[in-house]
């Protein structure tokens, strides 16, 4: 839809206002438009999210794990909405309220998607480092670049995160040197990227 789009392209305030309009239609009360209000309101958390929007992201997201229904249709929202709460509690400092929402998460059915599987151990090894929980993080994160690499993915945005995640796990066990090579490898991913969105924005002007 419009709202993914402007996602992908990076137009995040133009993403923001296309699902805000989707979750204003009508609940037509069938699974298939119930779980696409419910992947909307996860996009529409995490774009709260990444604007520092925090309080808005807890309210969508805590809405979306109360929606029986949807999580009937695909009990996975559970654990990927629920990585998301528990980054949005570390955020806000409420470190017991974010251990606990990320061990719920972890008992949550994991996503087929292995997009949609990279994505939560993405989050889950960005929880674990802000509990300083680093061997865990680290496990996480590798198998998120793995499943990244396997559906190519590893050298877009995609890794680039991951490797910033990582890079953050070795700065704090003091591996200076690993970590800034980790970081220039995601600034290297992230620059090709903005290099490839900026030519294919132009395939449209």
């Amino acid at each position: 839809n419009r709202g993914n789009l402007a996602f992908l392209m990076g137009e995040e305030d133009e993403a923001i206002r296309h699902v805000e309009l989707a979750l204003a239609f009508p609940h037509l009360d069938k699974p298939r438009v119930a779980l696409a209000r419910a992947e909307a309101a996860l996009n529409l958390a995490i774009l709260h999210f990444e604007h520092g929007a925090i309080g808005q992201a807890r309210r969508t997201l805590e809405r979306l794990l109360a929606d029986a229904g949807a999580l009937r249709i695909d009990p996975s929202l559970a654990a990927r909405a629920g990585f998301q709460l528990a980054m949005v509690h570390l955020e806000s400092g409420e470190f017991e309220a974010g251990a606990a929402a990320l061990e719920e998460a972890r008992l949550a059915p994991r996503p087929a998607n292995p997009y949609h599987q990279a994505s939560c151990l993405r989050y889950e090894g960005a929880s674990l480092i802000r509990l300083h929980r680093l061997n865990e993080a680290e496990a996480q994160l590798r198998k998120a670049l793995d499943l990244t690499h396997g559906i190519g993915l590893d050298r877009t945005s995609e890794g680039a995160m991951t490797l910033g995640l990582l890079a953050e796990v070795a700065r704090r066990r003091g591996a200076l040197e690993a970590a800034g090579i980790l970081l220039e490898r995601a600034e290297k991913l992230t620059r090709s990227e903005e290099h490839t969105s900026e030519l294919q924005s132009r395939q449209y002007l």
